[in-house]
């Protein structure tokens, strides 16, 4: 809902030898339920969904 506080929490899931990282990620409403979860694959620094 508009207004609410929300919390981002993302975690490194997987760490490839060539330098690109999977991260998990989990953002919660002020109720604590999940709004939205996803994965991101990318390379520090310049990350893309």
């Amino acid at each position: 809902m508009m207004g609410d506080t929300v919390t981002a929490v993302a975690e490194i899931a997987e760490v490839h030898a060539s330098g690109w990282v999977w991260l998990h990620c989990t953002i919660t409403n002020n109720a604590d339920q999940v709004v939205l979860r996803g994965k991101v694959r990318g390379y520090p620094g310049r990350f893309a969904a």
